[in-house]
């Protein structure tokens, strides 16, 4: 990953389910801490990865990943214990540790900008 990153080669990271389960804190802790010495790329590159990376890959560079008041989103927000002096990259990183996945849940995610679940706690 670190030498593709490098070369300037935008990563897109996804699932492989079925045959593994849909896991996007797994893939961002498995980039971030790859077994071969070398190859890992930083949080806030796997976490690109992992989202924008993937929705420009997803739609052949159609995909801007910017979020404007009117567009049609397909966005997931996580709920994620946060400390009082914790920054984005902070959070990112606690994310990236193995089994990090059981302390965030799923708030909202929309589809097309129309909520497809939430938890009630945001709309």
């Amino acid at each position: 990953f670190a030498a593709l990153h490098n070369a300037g080669v935008q990563l897109a990271f996804g699932s492989d389910s079925p045959v593994t389960p849909l896991g996007p804190w797994g893939a961002v802790h498995a980039a971030t801490h790859h077994r071969t010495p070398g190859v890992s790329v930083g949080v806030r590159e796997a976490f690109h990865a992992h989202t924008a990376g993937a929705a420009h890959a997803a739609l052949a560079g159609r995909a801007t990943a910017v979020l404007r008041p009117g567009a049609a989103a397909d966005i997931a927000v996580w709920r994620h214990p946060v400390g009082s002096g914790d920054t984005a990259h902070t959070v990112l990183a606690s994310l990236a540790v193995q089994g990090a996945q059981e302390s965030v849940t799923a708030a909202l995610v929309l589809r097309s900008g129309n909520a497809i679940h939430t938890d009630g706690s945001l709309v």
